[in-house]
């Protein structure tokens, strides 16, 4: 269950033909961001953007850069 206490910072970017959704959790520095066209709903963008933040980190990571 998530914690109802829990805060995120959100920054909604219109670059362009795009929109972009980005989540920072700054407990803990980790960031996820989603992207879509500008018709995009934007709470289904940040529905997205939240769901990859909490996705628990990967502790293999694949071999490459990760910027």
């Amino acid at each position: 269950m998530s914690d109802p206490t829990k805060q995120w910072l959100i920054e909604i970017t219109r670059t362009g033909g795009w929109l972009r959704v980005a989540v920072l959790d700054p407990a803990t520095g980790r960031e996820a961001v989603a992207h879509g066209p500008l018709n995009a709903n934007e709470e289904d963008l940040l529905r997205l953007a939240l769901n990859r933040l909490r996705r628990p980190e990967d502790p293999h990571p694949r071999d490459g850069l990760v910027v």
